[in-house]
């Protein structure tokens, strides 16, 4: 991996992060675990830094451990929290840490996930993106997740921020060419 960052192969590091879920004895959360991903979390972001990557941020009962690497974090061109989370209130303290953060919705909003409403109504708009997840995090009724669900993620954003659809599709297009420092 730092030989790709190195050579300038890879565009983004991640998806990195926490899984402290509990479904497996690997994401319980204890000392042993929590030190190995920790280890695995740091060398991924001092990647990051160094060759000025973005990085993809995975969060599963861990947003209090990332709190703790905010100053860190703030040195990141861009974080991008995949499938955000966390509430309005963490997502407010990343950015008053200085990180540059994005937080990324999907198919949590289309189940009107309480979390993922207030984080997408309260944040500001340019701090918005949106994605699948695919093929996990289904929406009601159906067994899994498809690119096709993307427009319905994004016509729930804008019904959220109350905009027109296309004004949405717009703003998280230019969001992810920010994020990923790209021209698409």
């Amino acid at each position: 991996l730092t030989d790709l960052a190195k050579d300038g192969k890879i565009d983004f590091v991640g998806e990195a992060g926490f899984d402290l879920f509990g479904d497996t004895p690997l994401r319980i959360r204890n000392e042993k675990n929590l030190a190995e991903q920790k280890r695995a979390f740091e060398y991924q972001m001092n990647l990051a830094i160094r060759y000025s990557l973005p990085i993809v941020v995975h969060s599963r009962k861990a947003t209090d451990i990332l709190m703790g690497y905010g100053r860190t974090l703030a040195q990141v061109p861009a974080v991008i929290f995949h499938c955000w989370p966390g509430r309005l209130v963490e997502a407010e303290a990343f950015l008053g840490k200085g990180v540059q953060a994005y937080f990324s919705f999907g198919t949590p909003i289309l189940r009107n996930g309480r979390h993922a409403v207030e984080s997408c109504a309260g944040l500001p708009p340019d701090r918005l993106l949106s994605e699948t997840d695919a093929p996990f995090q289904p929406p009601y009724g159906e067994q899994w997740t498809h690119c096709g669900h993307l427009k319905a993620i994004t016509a729930k954003i804008a019904a959220v921020r109350a905009i027109p659809e296309d004004e949405a599709s717009d703003l998280l297009y230019r969001n992810f060419k920010t994020a990923f420092g790209t021209e698409i």
